[in-house]
């Protein structure tokens, strides 16, 4: 992204990752990067609540189940 001359304070914070921030200065008619190592927060991302797991492990695992078993009786 192009931004002004300027110091940055560049936070990074997606979802189920620990927040992490850089201070990033841009000169003029220069370009600067900013690397950053994520962490796992072992927060459960609010889109997948973690009660759904096992519901959706064991529906996963009987729908080919049923599905085999209905082939084999015609």
């Amino acid at each position: 992204m192009y931004v002004p001359v300027g110091t940055y304070n560049l936070t990074v914070s997606p979802p189920g990752y620990v927040a992490h921030s850089s201070m990033v200065s841009v000169s003029d008619g220069s370009s600067s990067t900013a690397s950053f190592y994520l962490q796992e927060s072992h927060i459960p991302i609010p889109e997948f609540p973690t009660q759904m797991v096992s519901a959706i492990m064991i529906i996963a695992l009987a729908v080919p189940l049923l599905a085999r078993r209905r082939t084999k009786s015609k």
